[in-house]
């Protein structure tokens, strides 16, 4: 052994050579911390601003989307029942009378309903 020291200064010169790595390690540590929650609390911000953007943009679309399905919901009660109730209105009158008045009847209520729908059309597109 050429090293002149004793065991316990060489232990201690290695204890201390440890702390300071150490210490070095853990102010690494912290800073690569702090870089990270900076960089979470960045990502965090996006997607709230990101949340906010959509909703605002869901809560424009709701009224064009209910203004459709109501449009449509519209069109096919008046394709289908105007017809229909032609039709009974002349079955009943049919019974009562004889002659094909609930075919003609039926024939009215299905142009009467297919006329309202394109009213109803027409007018939706002015909007």
């Amino acid at each position: 052994m050429d090293d002149p020291r004793s065991p316990e200064d060489a232990v201690k010169e290695a204890a201390d050579l440890a702390r300071r790595r150490l210490e070095s390690a853990d102010a690494e540590m912290e800073t690569r911390i702090k870089e990270l929650e900076a960089s979470a609390r960045q990502a965090r911000e996006r997607h709230e601003t990101n949340q906010t953007q959509q909703q605002a943009s869901v809560t424009v679309a709701d009224p064009e989307i209910a203004r459709g399905a109501g449009l449509g919901l519209v069109i096919a009660y008046a394709v289908i029942g105007l017809p229909l109730l032609g039709f009974l209105i002349g079955y009943f009158i049919d019974g009562r009378l004889n002659g094909p008045i609930g075919g003609i009847l039926g024939l009215v209520g299905a142009l009467l309903g297919v006329a309202f729908a394109i009213y109803r059309v027409q007018t939706q597109a002015k909007r």
